[in-house]
């Protein structure tokens, strides 16, 4: 039977830049800790697997030429490298600001 994978949800009303640059200040790809950092505006499904490729130090820019352009294959990209750099903790900051899709893809990732 293979292991669920537990999800954590912290949701701060008193967060601020402080917590936000903090985290990122502990991003450690190498140790299987990521950090997605905040956009000014909540993404889109296809724009956060972006985001979250370019936290895991992907070239956002190669993904028309290796044909991951749609959202269902950004997101496979997403699975592919979390599983393949062994990342255990993937935090996304202000993820409150997410609309439902975003958060569908990510707990399903």
């Amino acid at each position: 039977m293979p292991e669920i994978a537990r999800v954590r949800v912290l949701l701060d009303p008193g967060d601020n830049v402080r917590v936000s640059v903090g985290l990122l200040q502990r991003r450690d790809p190498d140790g299987g800790l990521v950090v997605v950092p905040p956009r000014p505006a909540a993404p889109g499904p296809a724009a956060a697997a972006h985001d979250v490729l370019a936290a895991l130090g992907r070239a956002v820019n190669q993904l028309a030429g290796e044909q991951l352009i749609g959202m269902r294959q950004a997101w496979r990209a997403v699975e592919a490298w979390l599983v393949s750099d062994r990342i255990e903790v993937l935090v996304v900051l202000r993820a409150d600001r997410l609309r439902l899709p975003v958060w569908d893809r990510l707990l399903q990732v």
